[in-house]
């Protein structure tokens, strides 16, 4: 994963801390932000770009997974909508494209109703859109407000790198100070170029990221902006009753949606990798420095100098066992000679080894009581709170000498013993690889770093996915619209719409009295059972058993005298000339079914 790693590697370098060297315990707050699918994916961290690797492919794959899948779908169903729309209108009336029910449904191939879309249709339609652009609406702030944090983050990234660069330079500084002091032979370009090149890289980035902060934060609110704007648009086909508005809605939701669902994956991907460098950062700094120690097995997990390969020990193994011997030959040099005197200061036995290049805790402990002892008598040499580089072996002003290997008063033993001391710290600094330590102590601090980005990533992905899943409606009701917004195709201007309605008022107005209806067509057992569950009135030869044929005169009569409700009058007087002139009336009325027959 070389790619992953220069990138990353660059970004964890250069994200240094303005903690002070020691970084001062407490109890980190930083934890897992993007769970895994399943445990032991984040295993096998940081991985590389394979599809064999485990790492890459359970843990970044699988977040992107829903992303991509979600992208592709949408992608195919504007494959297949394109054509189907114009096969439907190019082939005539029976191609499948036209009269399928898949095609009607998620195309619009069928053509618009028959009977037009009424009032209601229309404004239910628009109100659907209009409750999708204030969700889209919240979602893009949200979107807006998670870009704005990863803007704020990264200037806070590269802020960082730079006092860790200063803090580097200063141990740099520190420690040829002491090798001079100490006319120890070293390469000052060595020691500076390396550092010189992060600088010179880390500023050019920080000036491009100062510079275009405000152009990403506006980009991100106008990429938002995109997608209320396009619902806006096909709103006006509801406001000017025109097809064509919502129809531009929907051919650019289909590529707002993939993108949309891209972005998801990407951020989602990219959010998990650097979560659990986060928690990779955690452990570094609990392992190395944190009041509570994890399990050597915890620490073993720890895979944090994969990332960013810390310095060749064998580089400052001979300077620092160098100056131990010397710091050892000056102590016992400088107790012999001026034990007895007044102004003696007592110099803690040395308990380091020469394996204690890659213990950078224990060295800054042995210095800081060397410059303690020393302060008791030169208050200048008192090491501020949190910011060991600040003072050096210059302290000593008593003692004006630049070359302290052979000294020969007792302030410049006690100069020379503390230039011994910062070279002790400066080697065992890089050497420990402790910038990692300061870099986790003010990365994955409560609000600091990790926390602001990790945040933007979440608001990120979370937003582009609850768009990318609401613009699938809104790509619908587009499609949708183009029939339904079409003026020419309300209900109040379609011919069919108008004649329908007037044919049902008409049939209304004669079932209102009677059944009147009937003389329409021959009646069956199912409507002479509708009729005598629905109808008022009891038929006349079956209040009175006459299950025959009975005289039409008679029949007629009963007509008048059997209403249950006396604000019915009684058949229409159409019905009445109906049944005299007709010799099968006894089919017309609502009798019983065995009267059809009679």
């Amino acid at each position: 994963m070389s790619q992953m790693r220069a990138a990353a590697g660059l970004l964890l370098l250069t994200w240094g801390a303005c903690a002070s060297p020691e970084a001062q315990s407490r109890t980190l707050l930083y934890t897992q932000q993007i769970p895994s699918v399943q445990a032991g994916d984040t295993d096998g961290y940081p991985g590389e770009i394979s599809l064999d690797n485990e790492y890459f492919m359970h843990r970044i794959v699988y977040a992107m997974l829903t992303g991509l899948i979600m992208a592709a779908l949408a992608g195919l169903y504007c494959l297949c909508w394109a054509p189907s729309r114009c096969i439907a209108g190019a082939c005539g009336e029976n191609n499948c494209c036209k009269t399928g029910c898949c095609c009607q449904k998620f195309c619009g191939t069928g053509g618009p109703n028959e009977f037009g879309y009424s009032v209601n249709k229309r404004l239910g339609l628009y109100s659907i859109l209009f409750f999708i652009g204030l969700w889209v609406m919240l979602c893009g702030i949200l979107g807006s407000y998670g870009a704005y944090r990863m803007v704020d983050g990264a200037e806070s990234i590269f802020d960082q790198a730079m006092s860790s660069i200063g803090t580097m330079e200063n141990m740099n500084n520190l420690l040829q100070g002491g090798m001079d002091e100490l006319s120890m032979t070293y390469n000052a370009t060595t020691l500076d170029s390396p550092i010189s090149e992060v600088k010179s890289s880390v500023s050019s980035i920080e000036s491009d990221i100062d510079s275009n902060a405000d152009t990403a934060k506006i980009a991100a609110y106008v990429f938002y902006s995109l997608f209320l704007v396009n619902i806006v648009v096909g709103s006006c086909g509801f406001c000017f009753r025109m097809g064509c508005f919502p129809m531009l809605m929907a051919v650019f939701g289909f590529v707002m949606v993939v993108v949309c669902w891209l972005l998801f994956a990407i951020f989602l991907g990219g959010g998990a990798f650097f979560d659990d460098t986060c928690v990779q950062l955690q452990l570094w700094y609990d392992c190395n420095a944190g009041d509570s120690r994890p399990t050597v097995s915890e620490c073993a997990e720890c895979a944090l100098d994969e990332m960013i390969s810390c310095p060749n020990n064998a580089t400052f193994t001979d300077p620092y066992v160098t100056a131990l011997t010397e710091l050892n030959t000056l102590i016992s040099a400088y107790n012999s000679a001026y034990q007895s005197q007044s102004t003696y200061i007592t110099f803690q036995d040395v308990q380091l080894s020469n394996s204690s290049v890659t213990d950078y805790s224990a060295n800054d402990g042995y210095r800081t009581a060397a410059y303690t002892a020393v302060a008791s008598q030169y208050s200048g040499c008192a090491i501020p709170d949190g910011n060991n580089t600040a003072v050096n072996s210059d302290c000593l002003t008593s003692c004006t000498s630049t070359d302290v290997s052979s000294p020969s008063t007792q302030e410049c033993y006690e100069k020379a013993i503390l230039s011994a001391t910062d070279v002790l710290l400066g080697t065992s600094y890089v050497a420990s690889c402790y910038y990692l330590t300061d870099l986790a102590y003010a990365a994955t601090a409560s609000g600091s770093s990790c926390s602001i980005m990790s945040n933007g990533f979440i608001y990120q992905f979370g937003a582009n996915g609850a768009i990318g899943v609401l613009y699938f409606a809104v790509i619908g009701i587009g499609i949708a619209g183009f029939d339904f917004w079409n003026g020419s195709n309300n209900k109040e201007n379609s011919e069919r719409a108008q004649a329908r309605e007037a044919s049902d008022r008409d049939a209304n107005m004669r079932h209102a009295v009677g059944g009147a209806r009937s003389l329409n067509k021959e009646k069956t057992h199912a409507d002479i059972a509708e009729a005598r569950a629905n109808e008022d009135f009891v038929p006349f030869a079956e209040k009175h058993g006459r299950t025959g044929a009975a005289p039409w005169r008679e029949f007629i009569n009963g007509w008048y005298s059997t209403w249950n409700k006396a604000s019915k009058p009684g058949p229409p007087p159409e019905f009445h000339c109906q049944n005299m002139l007709s010799s099968d009336w006894p089919k017309v009325a609502y009798h019983r079914a065995e009267d059809i027959d009679a």
